[in-house]
């Protein structure tokens, strides 16, 4: 029994040995509007998700800006009634004193009298943190 590498079959030896095409079994992309469907879907998707994350922003604009507008109405009335009331505090202490809260929000850490001494990072939050992190990244 003669045994031959693929690097000794020869080109005309070679077509013998593929099967015949059969048109059945050939793959056929046909053109939608002169690009061939699979690139067509793909760029009808790419369009449609922007148009999708688009209108998503504008409804959520719509609804929180509001909102927010009058967060920060409020926000400057009190500050200016505190100022009012305490004209001993200068404006950069006052500023200076809302950025090192606005920090410690930032992090979890409740300045208030009544705030809870909770800390953020006990075992059982870490705990939870470390679960997420090992289940949502995955393995690759």
């Amino acid at each position: 029994m003669e045994y031959r590498t693929y690097s000794a079959i020869t080109p005309s030896e070679t077509t013998k040995l593929l099967p015949k095409s059969n048109k059945s079994n050939d793959i056929v992309c046909r053109k939608l509007l002169g690009i061939e469907k699979p690139s067509f879907y793909f760029s009808f998707y790419v369009l449609f998700y922007v148009l999708f994350l688009c209108l998503g922003a504008i409804i959520f604009a719509f609804f929180e800006t509001p909102v927010e507008l009058g967060a920060r109405i409020q926000l400057d009335n009190y500050v200016a009634n505190f100022r009012k009331m305490y004209p001993n505090v200068s404006e950069q202490a006052l500023d200076e004193l809302i950025v090192e809260v606005v920090k410690a929000n930032k992090k979890g850490i409740s300045v208030t009298i009544n705030g809870t001494n909770e800390h953020n990072w006990d075992f059982t939050q870490s705990l939870f943190f470390t679960s997420c992190v090992v289940t949502t990244i995955g393995q690759y």
